[in-house]
């Protein structure tokens, strides 16, 4: 006799938790063969219960006479790295009972959805309500939720489809970056595509008034998702134990809503089935790999000797033509994802290449369960590379907002952005001339496209005058700065579409200085990484300097901050002389994710942030979200970041937060009247905390600050500098009079030197300790920029040096051919100071090749490098240029004064 149940469970909730158990409302329907017919089981009642799951502690549940259950979510999140929802659920027998669980979901309030809300149905692995610290559990849903295609990489908002989480082994307070999401997918990729607004292109697909039934379904093979009957268009996970890993012998199972969503769920029914009657197990289809590769580099250079990445989704090896055979590089071992960089030398003009990438055999490719690749032969793909010049090193290459591709980079014929971006030479500058620049796409520098150390490409405002960019009419964001070694300048940032960024950086030693980013869409300026690439490509070492980021808002108000170096960071990236303001979501934000794991520490100082969480000044106009001024982490991931002498007032919620992170280093920071509390240091789950903190000055506190210690000594309350709700240990008492003014409607601005002038707004007097609080000082080392020539101005053309590799060990840094030494000024180049190298919290400008990330070879024998860095090929019979030529190259521009500053001391 096949043993399965039919049962639609009903709960009254009044606030806590109540079981209420009842009979069942709806008749089960016995469907066709050859699915195993269902019969009344042995249980007239199954309990049910309400309460919240994972990330989530607001909300209310209201169940109806006809069986009903309206959900409300206020908080909580379905995201790519943790969960938390409010949840209406039952308990299944995992070794007697296969299920499936069918509710019709109605949208009653969609108003203020954003990209982490969503609905449906799920089954938990570990579920233990009410404990935001248990929100890492192996799960399978059909829901609406975000999802990322596959091939693409693309992700799209609140769209149907099957979403697996699976990977965890440990109890479901233990964060892991095993955390998977393999065999999640969309019902039908392309569902209300053509939805979007005025500010956002990519909104959820949740509007109120939906209404549409979601099934979930365990079997022998696995976990099933489908959607308004539409059994064709399931996904499955096939994984029938995933949801056995953390808890053995029961699976939770219910219906569910999170985050700023009201849905009303009816119709759920519940059929049980025994394993032993059900339909035998059916394996997982082959996930077929097609071998590829790519350039993942610039594709228009300068350089006559330029260093091309190549990547592939497999290993195996790379050989590198031109199209008269000749050989430019052979058999070079290429590894998954990382980028094997081949130095090529390139005629000027179009160069045509061919790559030929040989995988490995499968065998040897760690291809995973069920996935095969199509073909173990050679794949053959065109490669195109453009070589141009203007000028030589040291002279500005102008732009305007009428420039044009077949300009020469003069005054009187300006080039486009575009075309100057893309063949700049190291020790160049790009010159903007002042106006409204609307671009139609974002403005790449591209991997590869890199200057040098001592001689960094310039992109600058002319002096006097500002160029300033408009992003209203691009579809992809702003500047997209993935090169290296790279100084931009004096440039008004605004106007970016919802979701896409107005400022990224995602390469390695660069420079962003007196930037103005306002009303964008997203992030003002973000600091971020890919997470399909290795640890050592994230972005490092780059600074922001002297910057302002305000009224920057996605189109969900949750998401866009002043500034960030979050998710995927490298080490020495800092923020100094910056101020943000009315941003929604925080001030500055140094996010970390549980599946990633930590970044690279992050540096603030000298920096302030007020009033974010609020569009204007008028206290009503406020985010439902965050607002914090200075955001130290996420997700309870260790990063150690770093906060020094900065001041943070009136943000809706802390004016500093540690976010959950169970560390960070804090000194010499005043807080005044944020609006929840001025300092929350806590961490969810993570077992020992390491805050250090000391000269904290927390004035005239709304809320409790609240330190929360985990296995180390109090040395936070117990610190006199440390005045902590108003008042430090010894009981002294912070006073507005240890300020030189408190008017909040004073506002700070970057001084001539670069510094932040607060204009007496809290600029503590002598009445405060000299042990507390932040003391803005004025910026010892300003940046003085000088124009240099025109290209054909100053000199005769001359072939540029050869790209040095900055990792190459026989290259010595900053002491290249034509460098005396500190304080000798270089065409085009500021004058470079002595730097501390010890000095761990400020960016070196001597490249140490972090991020270049090459599988690198010994032409000699083909074999890898053991220090990590790429050698010179010289396979092709080229050798790099003599020193000399570079000594020449330098000398003959050391009469063309191009740029002076002291700023890139970075002590």
């Amino acid at each position: 006799m096949a043993r399965s149940s039919t049962l639609l469970a009903v709960l009254a909730l009044t606030g806590a938790v109540v079981l209420v158990p009842s009979t069942p409302a709806v008749s089960a329907v016995e469907p066709e063969p050859p699915v195993p017919v269902a019969e009344p089981d042995v249980q007239a009642e199954r309990t049910w219960t309400s309460g919240f799951a994972g990330n989530a502690g607001n909300g209310s549940a209201t169940v109806h006479d006809d069986g009903s259950v309206t959900m409300t979510a206020v908080d909580g999140k379905i995201a790519e790295s943790e969960d938390g929802f409010l949840y209406y659920s039952t308990e299944i027998d995992a070794s007697t009972e296969n299920f499936t669980l069918t509710a019709t979901f109605h949208v009653d309030e969609a108003s203020a959805v954003d990209n982490q809300g969503g609905y449906g149905i799920i089954a938990v692995d570990s579920f233990q309500p009410g404990s935001k610290n248990h929100r890492y559990f192996n799960s399978a849903a059909s829901t609406f939720a975000r999802q990322t295609d596959p091939v693409s990489g693309e992700f799209r908002y609140g769209t149907p489809g099957g979403r697996f989480v699976s990977g965890y082994t440990d109890p479901s307070d233990v964060a892991s970056t095993a955390r998977s999401m393999r065999d999640s997918a969309a019902f039908d990729w392309d569902f209300k595509s053509d939805l979007q607004t005025p500010t956002n292109t990519n909104p959820p697909k949740i509007e109120e008034g939906d209404t549409h039934t979601l099934t979930l379904r365990k079997s022998n093979t696995g976990f099933h998702a489908w959607m308004d009957g539409a059994v064709e268009d399931e996904v499955i996970a096939y994984s029938p134990e995933m949801l056995e890993q953390q808890s053995t012998g029961t699976i939770t199972v219910g219906v569910f809503v999170g985050r700023k969503l009201t849905v009303t769920a009816s119709d759920i029914t519940l059929t049980t089935v025994h394993p032993d009657d059900d339909d035998p197990a059916t394996e997982r289809p082959w996930t077929v790999l097609e071998p590829d590769v790519r350039l993942a580099s610039t594709a228009t250079t300068s350089a006559s000797v330029y260093d091309a990445w190549f990547t592939s989704a497999l290993r195996g090896h790379l050989t590198l033509l031109r199209p008269d055979g000749e050989v430019v590089a052979q058999d070079l071992p290429v590894e998954k994802v990382v980028p094997t960089v081949v130095p090529v030398p390139l005629d000027d003009g179009t160069n045509h290449l061919t790559a030929v990438f040989t995988p490995l055999p499968a065998a040897e490719q760690d291809l995973g369960d069920h996935v095969r690749l199509s073909s173990e032969d050679p794949v053959r793909r065109e490669v195109t590379i453009e070589v141009r010049r203007y000028g030589v090193p040291g002279d500005a290459l102008h732009v305007a907002p009428d420039g044009s591709p077949d300009g020469l980079g003069t005054r009187a014929s300006p080039l486009d952005v575009a075309t100057a971006v893309a063949y700049a030479q190291p020790g160049q500058q790009v010159v903007a001339r002042g106006g409204t620049y609307r671009p139609t796409s974002k403005i790449l520098v591209d991997r590869g496209n890199d200057g040098r150390p001592g001689e960094e490409i310039w992109f600058m405002s002319a002096p006097g005058e500002l160029a300033v960019f408009d992003l209203s009419a691009s579809p992809d964001g702003g500047f997209d700065l993935r090169g290296d070694h790279w100084h931009f300048y004096d440039l008004e940032v605004t106007g970016a579409q919802g979701r896409q960024k107005a400022f990224a950086i995602s390469g390695h030693h660069n420079v962003v200085e007196r930037l103005h980013t306002h009303h964008n869409g997203n992030t003002g300026l973000q600091i971020t990484g890919y997470d399909t690439e290795p640890r050592s490509m994230w972005p490092s070492h780059n600074l922001v300097l002297s910057s302002e980021s305000h009224h920057n808002m996605d189109p969900q108000r949750n998401d866009a901050d002043g500034f960030a170096a979050k998710l995927t960071v490298g080490p020495g990236n800092v923020f100094r002389y910056c101020i943000s303001h009315h941003n929604v979501d925080d001030g500055f934000d140094l996010y970390a994710k549980s599946t990633l794991g930590p970044h690279g520490p992050v540096r603030i100082e000298h920096s302030v942030a007020y009033r974010n969480g609020y569009l204007t000044d008028d206290p009503d106009e406020q985010s439902p979200q965050s607002g914090k001024g200075f955001k130290l982490g996420g997700e309870s991931i260790p990063l150690m970041n770093e906060l020094h002498n900065s001041v943070a007032w009136h943000n809706v919620t802390q004016g500093v937060a540690s976010n959950s992170s169970p560390d960070a280093v804090v000194t010499d920071v005043t807080t005044y009247d944020n609006h929840a509390n001025n300092l929350t240091l806590s961490t969810s789950t993570h077992p020992t905390t390491d805050y250090r903190v000391s000269g904290f000055l927390s004035a005239s506190p709304r809320g409790a600050d609240v330190v929360s210690l985990r296995g180390q000594d109090d040395t936070v309350r117990t610190a006199t500098s440390n005045y902590l709700d108003g008042r430090n240990v010894a009981g002294t008492a912070v006073d507005d009079s240890w300020f030189t003014s408190v008017d909040t409607t004073v506002r700070p601005t970057i001084a001539d030197d670069g510094s932040v002038d607060l204009h007496g707004l809290f600029e503590l007097t002598d009445a405060a300790p000299a042990d507390t609080g932040a003391r803005l000082l004025p910026n010892p080392d300003p940046t003085v920029v000088v124009v240099g020539p025109e290209p054909g101005a100053g000199s005769e053309p001359v072939d540029p040096v050869e790209p040095v590799d900055p990792t190459d060990p026989e290259v010595p840094g900053d002491e290249g051919p034509g460098d005396e030494g500190p304080g000798t000024e270089q065409p085009g180049q500021p004058t470079t100071e002595p730097v501390d190298p010890a000095d761990p919290t400020v960016p070196t400008a001597v490249g140490d090749g972090a991020g270049r990330g090459g599988a690198t070879v010994d032409v000699a024998d083909g074999t890898a490098a053991a220090d990590g860095r790429a050698p010179r090929l010289a396979a092709t019979g080229t050798s790099p240029a003599p020193a000399v030529a570079g000594a020449a190259l330098l000398l003959l521009g050391a009469s063309l004064l191009v740029l002076r500053s002291a700023q890139h001391r970075r002590g």
